[in-house]
């Protein structure tokens, strides 16, 4: 296998435009903008009315700036420049510049960056960010941090994270090659792969863009990153000091039901 090491940074800083483009198309928008809906429901029946909440790895603000519609005081962290830039622009556009924040810094180092604004009252990782980019020890590194940053009685939320369960599944019965997505004028052919017996998803992503009938190759992005099941994904959080508060279902309700053959993993941890 070739070396994937440094992946994080091409595909979010070198290939940071393309990204962006996928980040911003119309689609990726809207689903923004559901999952804030979905978080503000949850935060409110945790009890979490209002306060400062902090998005880790959270892009161009896709779910960062609706949810401060909810209000709450919203900060975020991501290692692109690109990305933050375009989320403070979006910000002022939307009249919000005064309900987030936009940081720019590694997540490894999160109480570098972000002591000066803690404590949160809630902290949440979405789609597969971050938790499981980099090996465990910087996982728990980070989920420790997380700790460290949350007040008493605060909250962690995983919400979204790939289950290798359904994974495993869906490539059982369906072997993929070669999904195609379109973002305006930008297209991706996706090449994913699961190796099981290691808990790795591995892809490679091909970026073109569409010229009439024709595609332009502009790069590819190769990355893997560790597939966590639920119960490795609690036990990492425990390990650093979160207890489990509730495993959700996709709806994200208390009291929806989480089914591991269908579901990707929602789960809430708190500060005790």
């Amino acid at each position: 296998m070739k070396c994937l090491s440094n992946w994080i940074e091409k595909l979010f800083i070198d290939y940071g435009e393309l990204f962006l483009k996928m980040v911003s198309s119309g689609q990726m928008w809207e689903r923004g903008r559901r999952s804030a809906e979905a978080i503000a429901r949850l935060l409110k029946s945790l009890g979490v009315e209002s306060g400062k909440v902090l998005e880790v790895g959270y892009g161009n603000g896709r779910v960062a700036l609706h949810l401060a519609r909810y209000g709450y005081e919203v900060y975020g962290i991501d290692i692109s420049p690109i990305l933050i830039e375009d989320g403070i622009k979006r910000a002022r556009e939307l009249g919000l510049e005064d309900r987030v924040k936009f940081i720019a810094g590694d997540a490894r180092e999160l109480v570098k960056y972000l002591r000066d604004y803690a404590p949160f009252k809630v902290v949440y990782f979405i789609w597969t960010t971050l938790i499981g980019y980099y090996d465990e020890e910087t996982d728990k590194s980070i989920l420790k941090q997380c700790l460290e940053l949350t007040e008493e009685g605060g909250y962690l939320l995983i919400l979204e994270h790939s289950n290798p369960h359904f994974i495993s599944l869906i490539r059982n019965i369906v072997p993929v090659e070669g999904i195609i997505s379109h973002y305006d004028d930008l297209v991706v052919i996706e090449y994913p792969d699961y190796r099981s017996e290691r808990g790795l998803f591995i892809n490679t992503w091909r970026f073109y863009k569409q010229q009439n009938h024709d595609l332009k190759y502009l790069g590819e992005v190769s990355f893997q990153l560790r597939a966590y099941s639920l119960n490795e994904l609690i036990k990492l959080a425990e390990d650093v000091g979160w207890k489990l508060y509730k495993v959700l279902g996709p709806t994200l309700e208390l009291e929806s039901t989480f089914r591991p053959a269908l579901h990707p993993i929602n789960v809430v941890f708190k500060r005790c």
